[in-house]
């Protein structure tokens, strides 16, 4: 119960922030061009705080992934998920009674000409990217300490390119909160899509071409268990 707690508060924190930080700019009528280090500094936050607990995964898209990668178990994958859209849709509306509905409560909404398939594409190869280092984290050399910035830095990064055009969600739960408590559900299917297909491809690519052997049979070796002590986006059982 635990790691469910701690995947819900994540996401509570990551959509909090980042949405959170769009509403304000829209208030204060300034640039959001601090978004993407906002964005940067809160992953990096919650991978070292809830990481040890739950893996820190924040994102179904990313929980769909290590679980391709074979280091989740199937039982944890529906339940993660779940407190994922449901931190999000705690954080939308606390936001809306906070600040009112503002800029749609920072939904990612596509601009013209950049929504439907076109977006969806966007929006799969910038998780393509965050996937990419996520499952990279499991490398039998990889660094641990590392984790949160490599990981952040991917997120910064796809946020600051796709912002402009698709949105820059990369993150199903991101765009859930915002579109429920707005009820704006325009071009909502590509934040479902683009991401999920993004994520396992990644994962694909990671396990079958770039970790070695030993990575690759990760299905059959043990996990570890709930509450070791590593700073990894991966579930932890039991």
């Amino acid at each position: 119960m635990r790691k469910y707690l701690a995947e819900f508060v994540g996401t509570f924190m990551l959509v909090l922030v980042i949405t959170g930080t769009l509403m304000v700019d829209s208030i204060l009528h300034q640039s959001t061009a601090n978004v993407p280090i906002v964005v940067f500094l809160i992953v990096v936050s919650l991978v070292y705080t809830i990481g040890p607990v739950s893996g820190c995964n924040i994102n179904p898209a990313v929980t769909i992934g290590i679980y391709l990668l074979g280091r989740m178990r199937g039982r944890d994958v529906v339940p993660y998920i779940v407190a994922q859209l449901l931190g999000a849709v705690f954080a939308s509306l606390v936001l809306l009674l906070l600040l009112g509905n503002v800029d749609h409560l920072g939904a990612t909404i596509a601009q013209p000409g950049w929504g439907g398939v076109r977006g969806a594409a966007i929006e799969a190869l910038l998780t393509f990217g965050l996937q990419l280092a996520v499952a990279m984290t499991f490398h039998k050399d990889y660094q641990p300490l590392t984790t949160g910035v490599a990981v952040g830095a991917a997120l910064a990064v796809g946020a600051y390119w796709g912002a402009p055009l698709s949105g820059g969600s990369i993150n199903p739960a991101r765009s859930f909160g915002p579109a429920l408590l707005t009820g704006n559900f325009s071009d909502f299917w590509i934040y479902i899509v683009g991401p999920i297909a993004g994520a396992v491809l990644a994962t694909l690519v990671a396990r079958y071409v770039l970790l070695p052997p030993e990575n690759a049979k990760a299905r059959t070796a043990r996990l570890p268990r709930e509450g070791a002590q590593r700073p990894r986006l991966v579930s932890n059982s039991d």
